[in-house]
């Protein structure tokens, strides 16, 4: 008896952004060793500990407790086996926060989390399948509704269209459970502040999204038939492990190809988006090593975090301009004797200073900042510098030679 295929809306999505890496993933079945990200990191620890915490309210019957933040996050890392990082413990610990500080817990309405829906695709023997982050009954103008919030733990305070088929695939599995109930769904992004409006979800729509569930399954069946899985080159090779060695990169290993026709630029352009996604997981993992162990030296190059001293710069305007306007005042009434203990005698000054800075191009349009040594040599400004802010960046620079042991 042939086993019933499977797809989750994290199966569907990859099929129909990128069949080379579904291949991957799904059918050599290799398990892709995950090598570190802190996204990923993240966004595992955020989950678990919101379920976690929804547990406990849900079992005390409290609508919120504040207090439980630290001990959950505590002990989602004490029985983490992945090797974390600080970093990572305080992004978790951080989103975490800012979805209980809002979250209400009501047992009345709470219909749970992280259980498994599933449905059989009408016209196949294909079974839907996924398990939502959240799932309650919420009011809006039209009444009752029972809502699936799907959680995100990243930056972004934009709803997706890939947000919409994953909302609309889980409204779909719960059409059946909650016959003659509205359904519909919603994104939370608590590291954003953000709560998407509810989009219902109608019977009527089912038959749009069957129809492309099954083109997309439909694609898979016929890559298998003919073992062709193309790769499609785009945003989701950030997230794809398999970008460094994927075949759609090939322009940079062809000596012979360069971009003088709009094929050439069309390979060129792919290879550099699927090169820039694996340039950015080895910048995520080096940066995470850096974190712990610190730099990472290779010949004569570091890799690491590096910092630089802020130039200098005019901490004070205000101070920048009298001083000018007091020189100003000198060399129009020919006197080293400045009074500016008037009303008058301040205007004066000031409005002469103000002059002459931008005469000068000493003022710019986020506060006093100069950089040329003609500038920081003018005898006028003798006494107003002062060193810039350090700044701490991730970057590949020349070792620094080291002091000779011998001497």
């Amino acid at each position: 008896m042939a086993k019933t295929e499977r797809f989750s809306y994290s199966k569907l999505g990859k099929a129909e952004t990128c069949l080379a890496r579904f291949r991957e993933e799904y059918e050599r079945d290799l398990r892709l060793p995950q090598t570190y990200s802190h996204t990923r990191e993240v966004g595992k620890g955020v989950h678990a500990c919101a379920e976690a915490y929804k547990a406990e309210l849900h079992a005390s019957g409290m609508e919120q407790d504040l207090s439980l933040i630290p001990i959950i996050v505590e002990n989602y890392f004490s029985t983490d086996r992945e090797v974390t990082t600080t970093a990572t413990y305080d992004d978790v610990f951080f989103v975490f926060r800012a979805f209980a500080m809002k979250y209400r817990h009501n047992p009345k309405t709470y219909l749970g989390a992280e259980f498994l829906l599933q449905r059989e695709l009408p016209e196949t023997d294909i079974i839907i399948e996924g398990w939502p982050d959240h799932v309650d009954v919420q009011n809006d103008e039209h009444g009752p509704i029972v809502v699936s919030d799907d959680l995100k733990s990243g930056y972004s305070s934009t709803v997706t269209p890939e947000h919409k088929f994953q909302g609309e695939i889980v409204d779909w599995m719960l059409l059946p459970m909650f016959e003659g109930s509205r359904v519909g769904w919603r994104v939370s992004m608590p590291r954003a502040d953000f709560t998407s409006p509810i989009e219902e979800f109608k019977p009527e729509y089912s038959q749009r999204l069957e129809a492309r569930m099954r083109s997309i399954i439909a694609r898979v069946h016929r890559a298998r038939e003919e073992q062709v899985w193309p790769a499609t080159p785009g945003s989701a090779c950030a997230y794809c492990p398999i970008a460094a060695k994927c075949r759609e990169r090939n322009v940079l290993a062809d000596l012979d190809v360069v971009v003088t026709s709009a094929d050439e630029a069309q390979k060129a352009a792919a290879d550099l988006i699927i090169l820039n996604a694996a340039y950015d997981q080895r910048r995520e993992q080096l940066k995470a090593w850096a974190d712990e162990e610190g730099p990472v030296e290779v010949g004569d190059s570091t890799v690491g975090y590096v910092t630089k001293a802020g130039g200098l710069k005019i901490a004070d305007a205000l101070s920048l301009v009298q001083k000018l306007g007091i020189v100003e005042v000198q060399r129009e009434d020919g006197t080293d004797d400045v009074s500016i203990e008037t009303e008058e005698e301040r205007v004066r000054v000031i409005a002469l200073g103000f002059r002459a800075a931008m005469k000068d191009r000493l003022l710019t349009v986020d506060g006093n900042r100069t950089k040329t040594k003609a500038i920081q040599n003018d005898e006028r400004l003798n006494g107003l510098w002062v060193a810039g802010d350090s700044k701490t960046s991730f970057d590949i620079f020349k070792t620094p030679k080291k002091a000779d042991a011998s001497t």
